[in-house]
């Protein structure tokens, strides 16, 4: 009976007393549900996110709201369009000298802005919804690994059906645009890049799972900060006011995939290479409470080819070293958890 209430959507967040969890994006929308819930539930939980005023604003209300939260809820600044500051987050994480038991990469942007570069040379929706996490992941990583069994959890999108790899431009520099291209390009890069990431933990014996989540539609505060200069915005921020999720429903996948004993190593999909990949099936992604438990395969081929996988992973990983110099895990990172000394992925 337990399994088939959690097949069609219904679970329990288990008691989370001694974990270290970092949630980005948890100022707002799904990540502060999510940073909400787990610090209810007894885990330590760093917000991470750009905007101080508001990621103080959150956790203040979050503390009011529950006092078992309020003791467990700390905020560290961390602007995923500047290598710079991610740098100085994953600093102060690492300074806790405590393993990292989760890792939920959520935050992200969506028609917000006209076509800018970051500092970094990034397009600013790919900095945000690929880059930063990946550089922050590959900065926590050995953290993550030493708390295993742990997991990193991606929030993906239904975009990642029409995105395209662009293998001569994975900064997103070149197209000019920071429109829905470039957010269903950005949403893709992450999935992939998550999938190799978890066959590399595996063949190093690592007891980390990695998953990604689409969280469905949501009426979250990316709706709120769209520019109606795309022309794709006007209707998306209308018909979320009336037709879409609220965040308390949307963060169910991503809470499940964070959090549900049953799904401990279980990071590689039914077609044994990748992260198994949560939430309602596209069809059915606004429906409140069923099926954001389920699993199935990222709709887009391109997620599959193992090549490209690959190819993805050592071109992203270039860029990353070029672009955030000494002191980049490399990408035959040497784990540094008892069960996994001497390997490497």
């Amino acid at each position: 009976m337990a399994s088939l209430a959690r097949g069609i959507g219904f679970f329990q967040v288990p008691d989370m007393s001694g974990k270290l969890a970092v949630v980005t994006g948890g100022n707002s929308g799904i990540g502060a549900e999510v940073a909400k819930t787990l610090a209810k539930r007894n885990a330590t939980v760093i917000i991470a996110s750009r905007d101080e005023g508001r990621m103080q604003a959150a956790v203040d209300a979050i503390r009011k709201e529950s006092a078992t939260a309020a003791k467990n809820i700390r905020p560290i600044v961390c602007n995923l369009e500047s290598m710079r500051s991610i740098k100085s987050c994953a600093d102060q994480v690492l300074a806790l000298d405590r393993p990292l038991d989760l890792l939920v990469n959520n935050a992200g942007r969506f028609l917000d802005a006209p076509f800018q570069l970051t500092e970094d040379g990034f397009e600013q929706t790919h900095a945000v919804n690929f880059w930063g996490h990946a550089y922050l992941t590959l900065l926590l990583l050995n953290r993550i690994v030493e708390a295993g069994p742990s997991r990193i959890v991606q929030v993906v999108s239904f975009g990642e059906i029409l995105g395209r790899v662009r293998m001569h431009d994975l900064r997103g520099a070149r197209e000019g645009q920071s429109g829905f291209p470039s957010y269903c390009d950005s949403k893709l890069l992450a999935y992939i890049w998550l999938s190799e990431l978890q066959v590399r933990l595996r063949r190093a014996g690592a007891q980390v799972d990695c998953f990604g989540t689409q969280p469905g539609w949501v009426n979250s505060r990316l709706m709120d900060k769209v520019d109606f200069r795309y022309p794709l915005s006007v209707p998306a921020h209308y018909a979320a006011k009336l037709f879409a999720l609220s965040p308390k429903y949307g963060c169910r996948s991503t809470l499940f995939a964070a959090t549900d004993p049953s799904l401990t190593g279980k990071g590689v999909n039914s077609r044994g290479v990748g992260a198994p990949y949560f939430g309602a099936p596209y069809p059915l992604f606004s429906l409140p409470f069923f099926f954001h438990t389920a699993s199935g395969p990222a709709w887009n081929s391109q997620a599959h080819n193992e090549s490209l996988r690959v190819a993805v992973w050592e071109e992203a990983h270039r860029i990353l070293e070029e672009t955030a110099g000494p002191g980049l895990p490399d990408i035959n990172l040497t784990l540094t958890a008892p069960q996994t000394a001497g390997r490497s992925l």
